[in-house]
């Protein structure tokens, strides 16, 4: 199946490339260039961890349309504030890596969060090719500027990551879409690393929506063990058969809503099993005639070792916080996170973080 990714790749390669060199100039290849760049301020009770200002972001985003059917997106983190760099990254995702809620994040290797080509020669049909976000996880598939949390749900690093492949993806009509992809399994939240084996990651995702504010969407991915040590989904270090699912839904209205996942995945690794639950439900309200909105979520994390009962985990967040967006490319959020479980103590922390688009 890999060959076939492989041979999938080299084709699309050679198709883009062969609309390249007919390419538009650069004047008129609709070049944009973007950013975001957020400062946080966070106060935390976890032992070890300074209550501190930091730089969360400076994301630069370029994208182009160098032929009719070739698009170019790029996304690049200039801060260290990336997975597996100097753990400063936990902070942005979760207060509990104590517990083992962050362990699951895997390694970006290099700044770039993305960089992928799409092509538009079948109707009906996009293919990406590159590195991006699977498209499972509402969270990683939100602009970072219009996240209405500062820290990501417990899941993310788990469900939703960026890895390196191939998607094709289309929408037949306005109620219905779907995406395939086949991934390399060595995925982050902020990046990707290198694939070192012959494993790779497949899944499927479809999406329903029956209004036009209401979104449903299932999903699946399954990974095969190769008995060769080598990058994951879950990034662990070593081979392994995964198989996980996912179930969401998303509804807003008159600037209310209400949005919700659950995901699964269990892991088999040398003849032992680790099995990961985790769902949150999450509310927002932006006040009538304000610039003000009220977000409330709840996020559990459960995980079951088949082998070490000892190393199970139970923690749940539950995070209250106010967004203002002052300005028309400019908001400030204020968080707090009461964090609790089996094991967890003194673990509650604030956030406040000023973002500006540009």
């Amino acid at each position: 199946m890999k060959k076939l990714i492989v041979t999938g790749l080299a084709a699309a390669f050679a198709l883009g490339m062969s609309s390249l060199a007919m390419a538009k100039p650069v004047s008129d290849m609709d070049l944009d260039i973007s950013g975001l760049a957020q400062i946080n301020a966070s106060w935390s009770e976890r032992q070890n961890i300074d209550d501190e200002i930091d730089l969360a972001r400076l994301r630069l985003n370029f994208s182009a349309k160098p032929a009719d059917h070739v698009s170019v997106y790029a996304e690049l983190e200039a801060t260290d504030n990336r997975s597996g760099s100097d753990g400063a990254w936990g902070d942005l995702m979760a207060r509990c890596a104590a517990t083992g809620c962050t362990s699951s994040d895997g390694i970006a290797d290099s700044s770039i969060a993305d960089l992928y080509v799409d092509l538009t020669y079948i109707p009906e049909v996009s293919a990406r090719i590159g590195q991006f976000a699977l498209p499972i996880s509402y969270e990683l598939n939100t602009d970072e500027y219009d996240l209405e949390t500062i820290n990501y749900t417990l899941g993310v690093g788990d469900f939703g990551v960026r890895d390196r492949g191939i998607m094709l993806f289309g929408k037949p009509i306005p109620e219905f879409a779907w995406a395939v992809f086949g991934m390399n399994g060595a995925g982050a939240i902020t990046g990707a690393n290198n694939d070192v084996d012959d494993q790779s990651s497949y899944g499927l995702k479809l999406d329903w929506n029956p209004l036009e504010n209401l979104n449903f969407k299932i999903w699946g991915n399954f990974q095969e063990e190769t008995g060769t040590s080598g990058g994951l989904v879950s990034a662990t270090g070593s081979s392994s058969d995964v198989d996980a699912f996912g179930l969401g839904a998303n509804y807003t209205y008159q600037g209310f809503r209400l949005m919700a996942e659950y995901n699964n995945k269990d892991t088999e690794r040398n003849n032992a099993e680790n099995d990961v639950t985790e769902w949150f439900l999450h509310a927002s309200y932006i006040i009538p005639e304000t610039d003000l909105q009220v977000v409330a979520r709840y996020d559990k994390y459960d995980t079951d070792d088949g082998v070490a009962a000892t190393a199970d985990t139970d923690v749940h967040v539950t995070t209250v916080g106010l967004n203002w967006n002052f300005e028309k490319n400019a908001r400030v959020q204020l968080m707090h996170e009461f964090v609790g479980g089996d094991g967890v103590n003194e673990m509650d922390g604030t956030d406040l973080m000023l973002s500006v688009r540009f």
